[in-house]
This record gives structure tokens, C-alpha cells and sequence, in this order.
């Protein structure tokens, strides 16, 4: 098997982790690997493709569950795509979702920003409080 590669050099080439390669195989997104005589793990270029789909599925931040169905599709010779749209488009939804929510924490963070820093110096070093932009913050946000 002179193609097949070894954990360390399927990891340098793919800039992953050893660890996580073995953390795939150990639940299952990838098939045992090939060992040689003293019991090294070895990956043919097949699997060495699979790892890499993998590592590019989690960049786009799907879950494991999410890439175990879409390489289950593959395995079973059906064509994976029309569930990776269906993927993408909830991912998509997701992300606009945070992004919202970013921004309005953005618009908050900046108007406690502006009226945190109009304090008088003596309000900002009040005993008897952790913090007092932020214990007023909570209380103004409670009421």
C-alpha cells in the first residue's frame, strides 16, 4: 500500500490535529484505518479525501450528526446535495439569527459604553458594588 499515508502526514497536509482524525474514526465519521506492522494507522487517498470533506463540512460549522448523515447519503450511493441545500439553508437562518442578535447586543454594549463613560469619576468607584456600570445596567434592565 505505497499510497497510504500515515496519521501525522494525513494531519500536517490537512492541517488538523492528529487527535482529531482519531476522534472521527472513534465515533464513527470514518471507517478503521489500515495498520502496518507496528501499528500505525494508515489512510489510502479515499479516506485521506474523506477527512479532508470532513474538516471542510466543520468550517462551515455543520454538526457531526449533520456531516455523519450527509457522508451516510455517499455511503449508500445516493447522491447527498438536495440535504446539504437543505443544510445550508437552515445554516443560513441560523447565522442571520446571530447576526441580529449581535448587532442588537452591539447597539446595547455601545449605549452603555457612552453613558458609562458621561459618569462622574467618584460614581465609577462606588463601595459596596462590584461594578457599578454593570449592577446598574442589570437593575435599569430589570425595571
Amino acid at each position: 500500500m505505497t499510497d497510504a499515508m500515515r496519521i501525522g502526514e494525513v494531519a500536517r497536509r490537512l492541517d488538523l490535529n492528529p487527535k482529531t482524525i482519531r476522534y472521527y474514526e472513534e465515533i464513527g465519521l470514518l471507517p478503521k484505518p489500515g495498520r502496518t506492522e507496528g501499528g500505525f494507522r494508515t489512510y489510502t487517498p479515499d479516506e485521506v479525501e474523506r477527512i479532508d470533506f470532513i474538516r471542510q463540512a466543520r468550517a462551515l460549522d455543520l454538526p457531526l450528526d449533520e456531516i455523519r448523515e450527509i457522508l451516510s447519503f455517499r455511503d449508500h450511493g445516493e447522491a447527498p446535495c438536495p440535504y446539504v441545500l437543505r443544510l445550508l439553508e437552515a445554516k443560513i437562518k441560523e447565522v442571520e439569527r446571530k447576526i441580529a442578535g449581535l448587532r442588537a447586543l452591539r447597539g446595547e454594549l455601545r449605549t452603555l459604553h457612552a453613558e458609562a463613560a458621561a459618569l462622574p469619576p467618584q460614581v465609577l468607584v462606588a463601595n459596596g458594588c462590584v461594578c457599578h456600570i454593570i449592577e446598574n445596567r442589570r437593575l435599569e434592565a430589570e425595571q
